[in-house]
């Protein structure tokens, strides 16, 4: 006997009203990107994390190919032919953060032996990968490498300053406390001071070396005093327990400057302990 009459079938719906094949896998697939979605939105702020860059004590430091005042310190310096002129023993900083001028004691120029010269560091090449730096020298016109500055302007700005007026000092943190001893710079492959290295005192509670950036006009909210004995921190204790270590060895062997020249090894001196 014939059954009752089906009731019409409606889109994505049989007769028996149940949901065809085609209906329940269209459903499955949105089921499945919303799935996703949610789970591509809790997994971006992960993500980001991880692509915040480096380290607080890395500042970008490794993998520049920059170098530090003692390598600078320690080149030999010669001329565009190849003369031996002598070796860098201070450089100047001006108020840019940028060097200035290279001062070399110099074993003979321009017929004067043993002399102190000092050369804009617009006229150094690093040499990379050499031993040494070379130095773009006009022969004619002596008075232009006095360390004093050209006759008609003896004096250098007032808010320059040499590298060993900083290198040595005592570092102190904000508010006053101890910290340790400003150990080396670094500097940008265009000599720019990027940050002081630092070596924690036997009497903090850290070890190894710490990079900070190197802001003269952010020095524990002090005007900037390369004259004075001590560097001050803009950070606290605290602060500066939450850093981590920087790698300083690393970042010297990588240096654009031939440091092992230098040292007079085949590789770049450990740090000094």
């Amino acid at each position: 006997m014939a059954g009752a009459p089906r009731a019409p079938a409606t889109f994505g719906l049989d007769a028996d009203g149940d949901q065809t094949p085609d209906r329940q896998k269209g459903a499955s697939m949105r089921i499945g990107n919303l799935v996703l979605a949610f789970s591509a939105l809790f997994a971006t702020p992960a993500l980001a994390q991880s692509d915040e860059g480096p380290a607080p004590s890395d500042l970008g430091l490794i993998g520049s190919q920059g170098f530090t005042a003692e390598a600078l310190l320690q080149q030999d310096v010669e001329g565009q032919d190849g003369e031996a002129i002598g070796e860098v023993i201070n450089f100047e900083i001006g108020d840019d953060n940028a060097i200035s001028r290279v001062v070399i004691n110099s074993d003979g120029f321009l017929g004067v032996d043993e002399t102190v010269i000092a050369v804009p560091y617009s006229a150094i090449d690093l040499t990379e990968g050499e031993d040494g730096i070379r130095a773009s020298i006009e022969e004619d016109d002596t008075d232009a490498y006095s360390i004093f500055g050209p006759a008609e302007g003896r004096s250098t700005a007032a808010s320059s300053f040499r590298v060993s007026s900083l290198m040595g000092d005592n570092v102190l943190l904000k508010g006053g406390g101890a910290f340790g001893y400003l150990a080396d710079l670094a500097f940008d492959v265009d000599g720019r001071l990027q940050a002081v290295i630092v070596r924690p005192d036997i009497s903090f509670d850290a070890e190894g070396y710490y990079a900070f950036p190197f802001d003269r006009d952010d020095v524990a909210e002090e005007a900037f005093d390369p004259s004075a004995t001590s560097y001050t921190l803009p950070l606290d204790r605290d602060a500066v327990l939450e850093e981590e270590a920087f790698d300083y060895d690393a970042y010297r062997k990588e240096s654009i400057l031939n440091v092992a020249a230098a040292d007079g090894e085949g590789a770049p001196e450990e740090a000094p302990e």
